[in-house]
């Protein structure tokens, strides 16, 4: 069911009796479901731009007791959605689906930088049962000059699957990870998602470090 609605979502495709059973139909069976199935049905609702309130917590409660088992993508897609619902509602009534197209390019990311420290974003993910550690920089011998490959190398060695580096820049949170199938075949090394817009693109190991 979330396969499909997001199949929708991602084609921009507005079915509003099919997001009303899939919606009628996660609440009756929301604890059975996997941590990528809660993403997609959160993130398709984010991209319909569909405020459904009761689903939305009951999305959160499920997701909270299993939050260690997210891949960086899942948990990714589920913050930018919402974040992004949070923007699209902020003073106004929950609204119906619409026409994707027709929503102002605006409501896709928050306004202003996101003002949490690398020691809070650490301390909130240890609560779930994530590690953290800072990534240091590798430096060319005898000079401060920064040895991207070498850095991106460490950076992701020894790397649980589903794990990867949050990189906090200028306000912006941006998860990476190792992209596996095809795009790893294409020889992109690094995927970028930011976490509240969801923008994502292949980074490479200059942008990196």
């Amino acid at each position: 069911l979330a396969n499909t609605l997001w199949a929708f979502a991602k084609l921009s495709v507005v079915h509003q009796q099919l997001i009303k059973s899939v919606s009628s139909a996660a609440l009756a069976s929301m604890t059975i479901w996997d941590p990528q199935a809660l993403a997609n049905l959160a993130w398709s609702h984010a991209t319909f731009s569909i405020v459904h309130e009761t689903l939305l917590e009951a999305i959160s409660l499920q997701a909270i007791p299993t939050i260690g088992q997210f891949a960086t993508q899942n948990l990714s897609n589920t913050i930018w959605a919402y974040a992004t619902l949070k923007v699209m509602t902020e003073g106004t009534e929950s609204q119906p689906a619409g026409n994707i197209s027709e929503a102002p390019e605006a409501n896709l990311s928050l306004e202003g930088p996101l003002d949490f420290t690398a020691e809070e974003v650490a301390e909130a993910l240890a609560l779930q049962g994530y590690s953290c550690e800072p990534v240091k920089d590798v430096l060319v011998a005898g000079s401060s000059v920064i040895e991207s490959e070498a850095t991106m190398a460490k950076a992701f060695s020894n790397l649980q699957p589903g794990s990867g580096v949050l990189i906090m820049a200028q306000g912006r949170y941006i998860a990476c990870t190792s992209p596996t199938g095809g795009e790893a075949k294409q020889g992109v090394r690094i995927v970028a998602r930011d976490v509240v817009s969801g923008v994502e693109r292949p980074l490479d190991a200059e942008e990196f470090a």
